[in-house]
């Protein structure tokens, strides 16, 4: 019998009534609680997780009042969400708060009904300014309909393994055919897992044989907490406008962090999970082994993104820019320890390298979009935007 409900021609469309929550930051803890509790069986979105509530709720840069996420509710259903956050801008001639746009979501089935939109205007209407990063390309074209701002895009440096992974090329062509079908196989992800961790073992093992000398002429010092003095940069390297990076807000992102390593503390019903084995975030002083000299201070994090953990510069101290290449020599010191599938760096970083070197043909650029908003009517605040240029990108946080 033929059902012509399945047909968009005869179907019967209810368009539910959205509505749109505003959490502040004094509330979003108590609110990822309740959700916690109630929308896994209700169908609905969990908007937050434990984690990136306390991280929000102790963000040195917010402030009680500030608007910490917006949920969009058909009823008692949370279908959708937008977390905010703030952060500051240096103009030059004075520091402004802007709030960075995360964890957009709408549940697929509500995605005609109006609630990504409406989540958007609600912040727009919030009256401050935006910014955003990691867009997806439905996303952007969202952000360019309501008039964001897109500045060039991110350049940085990634080195990726399945670069070298020759024997994996087909295998992972094999596995995006299968999954069109919805097909997963086990022997051949663990194929792939195979090869990839034989190419991790020469990869690595060439670097360090290429940097061995460099890397042994280094001492490195862990840090629990990082201090405003050790994040110089060379003179004439700081550009204005630029965020603002300090010691403050590094040592935040350390010790809340928005996932746990710990299987046990995940948030079930979250979209975006708070849980990922290999996340970790390391800081270093770097240190000339002969002289004790001191050459910079470094910042990493390894995450996990799309089936690779990733090794990612997020900030660096370097008084003397002749030692960058030192710094990079650190950071792949570290990458030959934890053997991630990628590594990425700053612009800046491969600049110090010689350009026919080896060790620059291992790296590949690549690229990042993100979008701002400018609070309608601060014409300094437009113009200064348009000259911003973000260094490097971290999912939500951004460094220039």
């Amino acid at each position: 019998m033929l059902d012509l409900s399945r047909c968009r021609f005869f179907r019967t469309t209810h368009m539910p009534k959205i509505t749109i929550r505003t959490v502040c930051v004094n509330e979003v803890e108590s609110f990822a609680e309740e959700t916690l509790r109630t929308q896994p069986d209700l169908g609905g979105t969990v908007p937050i997780s434990r984690f990136r509530a306390r991280a929000w709720a102790h963000n040195p840069r917010s402030r009680p009042d500030d608007v910490a996420l917006l949920a969009a509710f058909d009823g008692t259903r949370c279908v959708g969400h937008l977390g905010m956050y703030p952060d500051i801008v240096d103009f030059g001639t004075r520091r402004d708060r802007f709030f960075w746009l995360s964890i957009y979501y709408v549940q697929p089935d509500y995605r005609e009904s109006g609630a990504g939109p409406m989540l958007l205007l609600r912040a727009i209407a919030i009256n401050q300014h935006l910014g955003v990063t990691g867009v997806t390309p439905a996303a952007a074209k969202i952000y360019r309909a309501l008039r964001f701002f897109e500045p060039p895009p991110v350049r940085f440096w990634r080195l990726s393994i399945n670069h070298f992974d020759f024997a994996g090329v087909p295998l992972r062509l094999v596995r995006r055919l299968l999954s069109c079908f919805r097909y997963e196989s086990r022997l051949l992800d663990r194929t792939i897992a195979f090869t990839q961790s034989a190419a991790r073992f020469y990869t690595y093992g060439a670097i360090a044989l290429i940097r061995r000398a460099a890397i042994t002429r280094l001492r490195t010092l862990p840090l629990d907490r990082i201090r405003d003095d050790l994040l110089t940069i060379p003179r004439g390297s700081l550009q204005s406008p630029r965020l603002l990076r300090d010691a403050e807000f590094l040592n935040w992102n350390r010790e809340y962090p928005w996932v746990s390593a710990n299987i046990q503390e995940r948030s079930a019903g979250n979209y975006f999970p708070d849980y990922l084995d290999s996340f970790r975030t390391e800081m270093v002083q770097l240190f000339d082994r002969d002289s004790e000299r001191p050459i910079g201070t470094l910042v990493l994090r390894r995450t996990f993104d799309s089936r690779n953990t990733v090794l990612r510069v997020l900030a660096y101290g370097v008084p003397d820019i002749r030692d960058a290449p030192r710094v990079l020599t650190s950071v792949l010191a570290s990458a030959c320890r934890l053997r991630p599938d990628a590594i990425e760096i700053p612009d800046g970083f491969c600049k110090q390298l010689a350009p026919f070197s080896l060790l620059r043909m291992l790296f590949r650029p690549a690229e990042h979009r993100y979008f701002f908003y400018v609070r309608p009517g601060d014409v300094e605040a437009a113009e200064a935007v348009r000259s911003l240029r973000l260094r490097f990108l971290d999912g939500d946080v951004a460094f220039t």
